[in-house]
């Protein structure tokens, strides 16, 4: 059977205005980039720039397959330079349109083809910061911190949403704002992370200059301090170091539980728990998740208590929050240098992404450890060993010569690299789409953005 494997499409995001009179000849580049998150199903006003009536821009169930057809993917990306950042609009359209595109996906004005394109370049809050945090909620809303534009300036953070009207040099609009005159006593925040997107009434800040975690209620115009727990060496016994700028994640099965990267390890905050400030202490913690440092940590979303993390070490781990003191329950090996981001699957567990400082994103299938693993692991596969602790599984190049650990036979294991895709610079960010389970995007440092498909092979792996 042939398995068509759709290529990754690329788009390196320009600077937002052109640049001055009498410059080099050279184009300018766009400030370093760092974040992407998906947004939702696109409101009416992006839909009608493509001016096609047949165009589905969402999952019509919620279920994440894009009941066949769903076609404009959105995504957003923050630039993290010292001063004038800006948020990229980001639209993939996947499909051929009827008109007089190539499709060769280059991007461009209209939609008249499949491709990438960036529509819009807007300014972020609060002076033009480096954007410290990125998080979308619903289609046209985001959790952001900015930090301050000079040094000693300081950060700001809180919910915005798109303007009405498109345009480079447009400002966002702020929904809720998150009240930062303590920051002297709590420190700037360097992440948020809210725990139901657009209508979440509950977001957690982590603050690394002091190593606390704050709770927050927004369910009004302005966010109101509910909680704290300390997430340094003096806080809770057995401290696991200072908190990195990694983004909290909430738990998925347990609404009161956000995970925290923590120097070499992860820290889980229950925030019922009581403690002398009024709400929240770390209840579980993974001391050593990684040797040289954890730089960031997601949940399973359909197995409780399962986690994985990236690390300095270049490796990505998955653990048992119910059994840390076994070690790891798997292990990856494909990168060369940091791992910078792992993103868990939102609907299929078997699949999660890796990108690293190595200029490589991965794409794994961790069959054996989900919550409906595909095949027995089989112990002569390539980078596949007996399943204990400390194994590490590496892609396959080269291929042994042994007649059964073929090309096959390696995609046939449990736990295997499945894709792979290597952009110029190192990979900062990835996020799977909001509208279709197959179809991820990544960004590198020199704002390189790429679109790409799981392979079908694997699909109807997950699916049949």
């Amino acid at each position: 059977m042939h398995y068509s494997r759709p290529q990754p499409q690329s788009l390196l995001l320009s600077p937002p205005t052109p640049p001055p009179s009498g410059s080099p000849a050279s184009p300018p580049t766009a400030p370093p980039c760092r974040h992407i998150d998906a947004f939702g199903p696109a409101p009416s006003h992006t839909v009608d720039r493509y001016d096609d009536d047949d165009i589905d821009t969402g999952d019509d169930d919620g279920d994440g397959d894009g009941d066949g057809h769903t076609l404009l993917h959105r995504f957003v990306v923050g630039s993290h330079a010292a001063r004038e950042n800006v948020l990229h609009l980001v639209e993939y359209y996947d499909g051929a349109l009827s008109g007089p595109g190539d499709g060769s996906g280059e991007g461009g004005d209209g939609a008249d083809g499949p491709g990438l394109r960036s529509p819009a370049s807007l300014r972020v809050p609060g002076g033009g910061g480096p954007v410290l945090s990125l998080q979308c909620a619903g289609s046209a809303s985001m959790w952001m911190v900015v930090g301050g534009d000079v040094p000693g300036a300081a950060a700001t953070a809180g919910l915005y949403r798109l303007p009405d009207e498109l345009w480079d040099g447009a400002d966002v609009v702020e929904v809720v704002a998150l009240p930062l005159d303590r920051a002297g006593e709590r420190g700037d925040p360097a992440s948020a992370a809210a725990r139901d997107g657009e209508n979440s009434g509950t977001v957690a800040t982590l603050h690394p200059s002091t190593g606390r975690a704050v709770l927050w209620d927004v369910s009004g115009e302005e966010g109101r301090e509910v909680g704290g727990a300390q997430l340094s060496p003096e806080g809770p016994p057995g401290g696991v170091g200072a908190p990195s700028a990694a983004a909290p994640r909430w738990d998925p099965h347990h609404e009161n539980m956000t995970g925290f990267c923590v120097a070499r390890g992860v820290g889980i905050v229950d925030w019922r728990c009581p403690s002398g400030e009024g709400g929240g202490r770390v209840s579980q913690s993974v001391p050593s998740c990684h040797r040289y440092g954890c730089s960031d940590m997601d949940y399973n979303p359909n197995r409780p208590h399962v986690i994985s993390t990236g690390g300095m070490d270049g490796l990505v781990k998955f653990w048992d929050l119910r059994k840390t003191d076994r070690g790891p329950i798997r292990i990856l090996k494909g990168h060369t240098h940091w791992i910078s981001t792992v993103r868990y699957n939102r609907f299929h567990d078997q699949l999660l992404l890796s990108g690293g400082t190595d200029s490589l994103l991965n794409l794994w299938r961790v069959s054996s450890i989900s919550s409906a693993p595909l095949l027995e692991l089989d112990d002569d596969a390539v980078g596949v060993g007996p399943g204990s602790y400390d194994d590490l599984y590496a892609p396959p190049s080269p291929y042994p010569s042994s007649p059964r650990t073929t090309t096959a036979a390696y995609l046939d294991a449990a736990d295997v690299r499945v894709a792979g895709a290597e952009h110029q610079e190192a990979v900062l960010g990835a996020a799977w789409s909001a509208s279709d389970a197959w179809l991820y995007a990544s960004v590198s440092y020199d704002g390189q953005v790429m679109v790409s498909h799981v392979p079908s092979r694997e699909k109807y792996k997950i699916l049949l």
